[in-house]
């Protein structure tokens, strides 16, 4: 195995939120950075190779704020990259999803959102080479944000879109694929009887229909961040908060595929997370 540290930046702010591994061993990373215009940020693309070092660069946007969350290839060798823009669109964000060739040239760019404010935290490829993306609106009654999950084909058509309206912040912040057109969600939940926010999995069939549905209930506000599937489990990652710490403690959990049931919970407080004081 190959380790490298690599540092890549401009004259701006420079951030990196996504990279995947390329067949070839080399890399693809997305994230926003204001060094490639004078101007809040745009949406960049960088290619290294397997080594770390610098194949080419592009930057995508317009005069506004573009970022790239999420970056996934096709089965053609173009790219995917999901995010959110205020250089255009409907709102004051809205998600924004741009194509890429092979090479880093635009294909095509669109948004997708209304007058309010919404953003892409995660996509995922369908079997057809489109997406499912997910993310958050507050396009809502409360003026909280809801959890917002919506399907293109791989031209950026619309298929179906779905806005889980519930009391409260609500948002979907990881997407994984389970099985052919069946897909692992996770993010947190408003519960208006506890007054708390709750872990929240959700097994999804390719035209958004929920298979299950699982809520992690803490003492706290809780927030599934990220997951993966190996075999029939989904494992997720993530956090609870204690309050009367003005801290958060790590939650890891694992669940059974077919029906949701929680095989594994686990909560692990660290008062201080440098690597030499971690138990």
């Amino acid at each position: 195995q190959t380790n490298f540290y690599k540092q890549f930046s401009g004259n701006g702010y420079d951030y990196a939120y996504g990279v995947i591994e390329l067949p070839d061993s080399s890399y693809m990373i997305t994230g926003s950075s204001s060094s490639f215009v004078d101007g809040p940020s745009q949406m960049f693309l960088l290619h290294i190779d397997s080594l770390g070092q610098f194949i080419w660069s592009h930057s995508y946007g317009q005069g506004g704020s573009d970022a790239g969350q999420r970056v996934k290839r096709l089965s053609t060798g173009e790219y995917f990259v999901g995010g959110f823009t205020n250089s255009s669109g409907e709102g004051a964000y809205d998600m924004a999803l741009w194509k890429i060739a092979e090479n880093g040239e635009l294909i095509w760019f669109k948004t997708f959102g209304s007058e309010a404010w919404e953003r892409i935290n995660d996509i995922v490829l369908t079997e057809d080479d489109g997406l499912i993306i997910v993310g958050e609106t507050d396009n809502t009654i409360d003026g909280h944000t809801d959890a917002y999950v919506l399907r293109v084909d791989q031209n950026g058509i619309v298929i179906w879109e779905k806005q889980y309206e519930n009391p409260g912040e609500d948002n979907v912040f990881t997407i994984e694929k389970i099985a052919p057109d069946f897909y692992a969600i996770g993010g947190t939940k408003y519960n208006s009887s506890t007054e708390k926010n709750e872990g929240w999995i959700s097994k999804i069939d390719g035209n958004g229909n929920d298979i299950w549905n699982q809520n992690i209930s803490l003492p706290n506000h809780t927030f599934i961040r990220d997951l993966i599937i190996t075999g029939s489990k989904i494992y997720c990652t993530g956090y609870t908060t204690i309050d009367v710490l003005d801290s958060a403690y790590m939650l890891i959990v694992a669940l059974n595929e077919n029906d949701g049931s929680v095989s594994v919970q686990t909560i692990d407080g660290f008062s201080d997370l440098t690597p030499e004081n971690q138990q």
